[in-house]
C-alpha cells in the first residue's frame, strides 16, 4: 500500500507534537526505572539492541532496501 504524503493542519500536528512529548516522557521514565535496577552494561546492551530493532521495524514497515552501505552505516551509528 502505498502512502500519500499530506500535510497536517495545525491540530492534527499540535496533537502530534503533544503524543511525540508524551512518548518521549514515557520512554525516558521506563529508561531510569530500567537503569535502577539492572547494571550500566545491561542497560546500555539493552538501548543497543532497541536501535537494532527499531531499524529492522522500519525497515520492514516502509519496505526500504538494506545495502551493504546501509549495514556499513547502522554499525557505525549503534557504535
Amino acid at each position: 500500500a502505498k502512502i500519500l504524503a499530506t500535510t497536517p493542519t495545525t491540530g492534527q500536528l499540535f496533537w502530534q507534537i503533544v503524543l511525540n512529548g508524551m512518548c518521549y516522557c514515557a520512554y525516558n521514565q521506563t529508561s531510569f526505572m530500567v537503569l535502577s535496577r539492572v547494571s550500566f552494561v545491561t542497560h546500555a546492551t539493552l538501548n543497543v539492541m532497541r536501535r537494532v530493532v527499531i531499524i529492522c521495524v522500519t525497515s520492514w514497515w516502509f519496505s526500504t532496501a538494506v545495502t551493504s552501505m546501509n549495514v556499513l552505516g547502522i554499525i557505525l551509528a549503534i557504535d
